[in-house]
């Protein structure tokens, strides 16, 4: 079993590394930053730069977070291997700076040497590990974590912890064979040493057996906030540019969540779609012990 696991969790992340990057391979996250504030712009620039990439990670960190309202039980255990693809709309290309469009993150890589570029990246997928301990009166416990590395943005670690708790025997029907839970998760990651995120997600979550089928199929309405702070004192060759610490908010909301799952004996194969500020799409695999 362990072999097979190791050979998921190489494809898995093979497809992360194809998904994240992009051709913009000169690109830095981080020198880029710092480029702005030494060429005399002000804090107000970074934000709106970082606005929709503060958006963008949250909606992918928070994602694939369940694929079954069901809770495991003590001792129970679920490790799985998850992944979000985000696509960025239009409109996180650009944001509005002293009445002129200006690029954002996500905007179009640019060589000219008096603008500030944007990435060229237009998606990005970011794995994580998860594992489901089941614990006592209906409470589950989750744990996930990433170290994860794109070119354009830096090595990126993750820690998220949440709870989940099963609501099925309060509002069981008969006739509907319908599993209800709720779940919070606090996720923080880093980019380096220059910038921090925190992420708190609620969700409560339904789902259902297809009858004759190992087929469940699941969703979920949530709602997320998201924050990010950029530590300019420790912006890769910043100088006395610095304008120490930079808050960032995400415009994540409300996210509803849809999806199925497969499962064939200790193996659970699921996938997922999300519509918030911005939609994302997710999967994953799980052994369950």
């Amino acid at each position: 079993m362990s072999g097979k696991y190791n050979i998921l969790f190489t494809i898995m992340m093979v497809l992360g590394v194809s998904a994240g990057r992009s051709d913009a391979q000169d690109y830095h996250l981080g020198n880029t930053l710092a480029g702005i504030l030494n060429k005399g712009y002000p804090a107000s620039y970074i934000q709106g730069y970082m606005q929709s990439f503060a958006t963008a990670m949250g909606t992918s960190v928070n994602g694939t977070s369940f694929h079954s309202a069901r809770v495991n039980f003590f001792p129970h255990v679920e490790i799985g291997i998850n992944a979000v693809y985000i696509s960025v709309p239009d409109e996180a290309r650009y944001f509005l700076y002293n009445g002129q469009e200006r690029q954002t993150f996500f905007g179009p890589l640019s060589n000219e040497l008096d603008d500030i570029s944007g990435s060229g990246m237009s998606s990005f997928t970011i794995p994580q590990i998860q594992l489901d301990l089941g614990m006592f009166s209906y409470f589950q416990a989750s744990l996930r974590v990433t170290r994860y590395n794109i070119s354009e943005m830096g090595e990126i670690s993750l820690l998220g912890l949440g709870v989940k708790y099963g609501l099925s025997d309060l509002v069981s029907i008969d006739f509907i064979p319908l599993e209800v839970s709720v779940q919070a998760f606090y996720h923080a990651y880093s980019i380096e040493d220059w910038l921090s995120s925190g992420s708190f997600a609620i969700n409560l979550q339904n789902s259902a057996r297809l009858a004759f089928l190992p087929v469940e199929i699941f969703a979920g309405l949530g709602y997320e906030r998201v924050s990010l702070k950029i530590k300019s004192d420790n912006l890769p060759g910043i100088g006395e540019n610095a304008a120490g610490d930079i808050p960032i908010d995400g415009k994540n909301g409300v996210r509803i969540t849809l999806g199925a799952g497969l499962q064939v004996w200790l193996i659970n194969m699921h996938a997922e779609y999300n519509y918030g500020f911005y939609n994302s799409a997710g999967g994953g695999l799980s052994i369950r012990f």
